[in-house]
């Protein structure tokens, strides 16, 4: 075994103190290993130094006696050579990792308990994780560890990455989704693929195969090529293939014909009208229609060929600095398809050019150029692609619709029926969720008990108020109904910015929000107490919002 040795800046306890060096040597590590590893323990918990640290302040025998101990130990649990625990046991020293045995795996655990190392000595394989990526988090997890760091003799060793896509929990299921009338039935998938030396396993992966009207199968040089070359080779040759009669009669449309033979006689295109190309694999495409594709969020096999979103130095938080303006050769791009009147192809062209694999696509006129191109048939797209009015507007006409609804006035909310006052709130949340351009939600009422006014649920898409409230006939509870409803809105509209579309026009909040939900996650009143949840970003925002519009609404009534 190598002699262990520390820097005095590197210790944040240069040396142990008389009573932790008694009470380790107290124990006889060759007779009593287990207690002596035990206390070692507890010393570099309670002194705030690793375990290399603290072996390098022991002398070189009583060094090599705890090496000799730990190897006898590990060789009751697996089987190993001494030169192979030599090796793992200089890397775990220098990653701050601990051995432990399960069910015959050897594993080097870090301290935020992840399996870093595996390795099964009977077959000689292993894996060495990298990093992990989460759809729902800005930052990557990284284990410190380098591709290729950790090798033994004899064995095969891979190093791994997993990411977890938008649907990564509904991982071995079924997912079904409904589309224009027809549901669609979409299993969700692991998939394990080779990329930047790495073995990749990606986890919520849809797999479109069921419903793909053509596979085409591309160059294998594709992982470090653009993703927009894919596109354009394998339309190419599906083209070439309908050319040659080999789809049944039926499979496309007569405008899908047509740009099939243009493509065909030299023009170059990435896709045609109606069908999106999805990466299957490294080398391979599936044509699934636009609208299924569009359906089921995840992560297209462009972000998984993207060396820059596995590691560090190339993260960026800032998608202002992102998304830069787009060039005058992205906007004619846009441009030639205005002619078509298609909001589907001409939203998909958008985000094709505003591509964030990570982040939710950007409002389509977010960028100032496109917006000047959409002046003329912006009323003819979908607001929730179009980026929102600033707060200051969302307030003065969420307050104006609700002046103009004569059922929402205190005398006649009095007088109407509990279910007819369901109906008026769930008229005044479709009136705010277009104004916000976000998904309207369901309102429902829901016995909470006394103190709690309501909750949004992100999962289902609801906004759930106290029905005590809802039916009490106070001014009071009235009042309160009227701003929890507005307060859910509200988190409804983050929630649709942070997962969905960034339609909000200020990134900035955008950013703190993130970083209040994924980042650090949502601190709630239980566990966090109330001042700090109230404090937090969301709630902050949601409480002025709806406060504001209370206040311009009440304004207005008198």
């Amino acid at each position: 075994m190598d002699v262990l040795t520390v820097s005095s800046e590197n210790l944040k306890q240069s040396v142990l103190s008389p009573n932790e060096i008694d009470y380790l040597r107290e124990v006889d590590v060759m007779n009593d290993f287990e207690t002596y590893q035990n206390r070692l323990n507890e010393i570099k918990e309670l002194s705030c130094v690793n375990e290399k640290q603290i072996l390098s302040l022991l002398d070189s025998l009583e060094r090599e006696q705890y090496f000799s101990q730990e190897y006898e130990e590990l060789c009751k649990q697996v089987s190993l050579e001494r030169e192979d625990y030599q090796k793992i046991k200089d890397f775990s020293l220098d990653h701050n990792l601990d051995i432990k045995v399960n069910s015959g795996s050897l594993d080097l655990i870090n301290e935020d308990k992840v399996v870093v190392v595996s390795l099964d000595s009977v077959q000689k394989t292993g894996e060495v994780l990298i990093g992990e990526h989460y759809y729902r988090r800005t930052e990557n997890y990284y284990t410190n560890v380098q591709r290729g760091e950790f090798r033994l003799p004899g064995y095969e060793i891979k190093d791994t990455y997993n990411v977890y896509g938008p649907n990564s929990s509904l991982t071995g299921s079924i997912k079904v989704v409904e589309v224009n009338g027809t549901k669609y039935e979409i299993p969700i998938v692991k998939e394990e693929r080779q990329y930047h030396g790495m073995l990749v396993r990606t986890y919520g992966t849809p797999d479109f195969k069921k419903y793909a009207v053509a596979t085409i199968s591309i160059k294998e040089d594709a992982v470090i090529r653009d993703a927009s070359s894919h596109k354009k080779e394998a339309t190419r040759i599906l083209a070439q293939n309908f050319i040659e009669g080999k789809h049944f009669p039926g499979t496309f449309t007569e405008q899908q014909e047509l740009a099939l033979r243009e493509i065909a006689n030299g023009k170059v295109a990435e896709t045609i009208l109606g069908l999106t190309p999805h990466h299957s694999g490294n080398a391979e495409m599936q044509y699934v229609p636009t609208d299924l594709h569009k359906a089921v969020n995840h992560l297209g096999g462009s972000w998984l060929m993207n060396e820059k979103n596995y590691f560090k130095g190339f993260e960026c938080h800032d998608t202002e600095q992102i998304r830069s303006n787009l060039s005058s050769s992205q906007l004619e791009y846009i441009s030639e398809i205005l002619p078509l009147k298609d909001a589907d192809l001409l939203i998909d062209r958008i985000d094709e050019l505003n591509d964030m694999e990570g982040f939710p696509p950007k409002a389509i006129d977010s960028d100032e150029g496109v917006a000047k191109l959409l002046e003329s048939i912006q009323h003819d797209i979908n607001p929730l692609y179009l980026e929102a009015p600033q707060d200051a507007v969302q307030i003065e006409e969420i307050s104006e619709t609700m002046s103009c609804m004569k059922e929402l006035n205190y005398n006649e909310w009095k007088e109407i029926s509990f279910d007819k006052r369901m109906e008026v709130l769930q008229e005044l949340e479709n009136n705010i969720a277009e104004i916000a351009h976000r998904p309207s939600c369901e309102v429902c009422a829901k016995k909470l008990g006394d103190g709690h006014m309501g909750y949004y649920s992100q999962d289902s898409n609801k906004i759930v108020i106290n029905s005590d409230f809802i039916s009490s006939n106070s001014e009071k509870a009235y009042n309160n109904v009227l701003e929890t409803l507005v307060h859910e809105g509200r988190h409804a509209y983050q929630c649709y910015n942070l997962y969905e579309r960034e339609v909000h026009p200020r990134q900035g909040e955008i950013s703190n929000w993130r970083m209040n939900e994924i980042e650090y996650g949502y601190q709630d009143v239980k566990h966090f107490g109330f001042k700090i949840y109230e404090m937090q970003p969301v709630e902050a925002d949601a409480r002025a919002f709806s406060e504001d519009v209370f206040k311009s609404y009440m304004d207005k009534k008198a």
